[in-house]
């Protein structure tokens, strides 16, 4: 409906694509090489713009995918299906991240929990605090951060998913915050660059660039400065000075 969305994964020697459609949904792993499959996972799920992400493990490492119905591990060597929980719902645009050997994943109309990543087995759940729609959430402390289109953060418990805090902007996030160090830096969608620091019990703004012009995709780092492209389609390199 919106388009191919999902971003590629590099793992090792290969590039894990996931393609999900409308008719049709296809974990392709291809040789970096060659670019022949080496394997690709039919899955019975539905369309999604999420991004898959990985654990390696000392013997296996596990791929994480989420879709509109489902969320699974794949085992990355043979595409295999570990796990999956049908427990979904709304339009998953999202992707999760990995902590202390579990996959934390949010989205809004789907589901805020975390899953250990070679069994599947759901650790934490919170089924009442808003959840992001766009944005990916990311981890900090010990504290599982969701940022919504809406303009609120959210900061839950890493270990019980309780909400520990709601911060609330003036407008809300597209892009998903990046983790530098113990920072957080998250642009809005009116164009400001925030510079995040978050404590036991609040989140608070230590440093703000207002960039001018609305923005939708993620932050990227270059040796110590940030790389911004508008969505306009402008680039904007800024240097960090101390």
């Amino acid at each position: 409906m919106y388009g191919y969305a999902s971003s590629p994964l590099l793992l090792g020697d290969r590039l894990i694509i996931q393609y999900d459609l409308e008719s049709s949904q296809t974990m392709y792993a291809i040789d970096i090489k060659t670019g022949k499959d080496i394997w690709k996972s039919e899955r019975q799920t539905s369309a999604s713009w999420s991004s898959p992400i990985a654990h390696v493990l000392d013997s296996q490492t596990i791929i994480f995918t989420a879709g509109n119905l489902a969320v699974e591990g794949i085992d990355a060597e043979n595409g295999r299906i570990l796990w999956k929980h049908e427990d979904l719902g709304g339009e998953v645009a999202t992707s999760g991240i990995i902590h202390n050997n579990a996959f934390f994943f949010s989205n809004s109309g789907a589901i805020t929990a975390s899953y250990q990543s070679n069994t599947g087995q759901v650790l934490i759940k919170n089924n009442n605090t808003p959840a992001p729609d766009v944005a990916s959430p990311v981890l900090i402390n010990d504290t599982f951060l969701l940022f919504t289109s809406g303009g609120s953060v959210i900061g839950l418990n890493a270990n019980t998913a309780e909400e520990i805090f709601e911060h609330s902007f003036d407008n809300g996030f597209y892009a998903s915050p990046v983790v530098v160090n113990d920072k957080i830096i998250a642009v809005n969608l009116d164009g400001d660059l925030l510079l995040l620091n978050v404590t036991e019990k609040s989140l608070k703004v230590e440093g703000k660039f207002s960039i001018g012009e609305k923005v939708v995709s993620i932050p990227a780092l270059h040796r110590g400065n940030i790389l911004i492209r508008t969505a306009n389609g402008k680039l904007i390199y800024l240097e960090c000075v101390p």
